[in-house]
């Protein structure tokens, strides 16, 4: 039973580890970032040294701890179909570029939904970020 549990944890540490050095993507932090690709986040390290007064918006806790520069929000997962009270998430400020990283499987009514949080910012262009993000920029 013990030689089981050992193969079992040592094969979880192994895949774990071949994951973290060879598909996530790695940032200023260091951390292995496990929910975006390197490509992609070189692209928002990218921004991120470009601008100066943006605004970052993630739906991820562990993304805006690359961003060393500009300001970061943080949204809460929008669900499809749910009543949202916009004065609790709406930002109405405008100081400069925003960019705004939401996941690609979301729904058109949900992309616009995080858009609409931002009154201040029309014309977002759309841009796809590998196979998992989408980057919605408003200046």
């Amino acid at each position: 039973m013990c030689l089981v549990l050992i193969g079992v944890n040592y094969s979880f540490l192994v895949k774990g580890f071949i994951f973290n050095k060879n598909i996530s993507g790695r940032g200023t932090s260091g951390f292995a970032q496990q929910t975006i690709d390197q490509q992609s986040l070189n692209y928002l390290l990218k921004l991120n040294d470009e601008n100066k007064d943006a605004i970052f918006v993630f739906t991820t806790a562990d993304l805006p701890l690359e961003i060393t520069h500009n300001r970061t929000i943080i949204l809460d997962p929008i669900i499809s179909g749910e009543q949202i009270n916009y004065d609790d998430y709406s930002y109405d400020g405008h100081a400069g570029p925003l960019f705004l990283l939401l996941p690609a499987n979301y729904s058109a009514e949900q992309d616009n939904t995080a858009m609409k949080f931002f009154p201040g910012y029309r014309d977002f262009t759309q841009q796809k970020l590998g196979k998992n993000y989408v980057l919605y920029v408003a200046k």
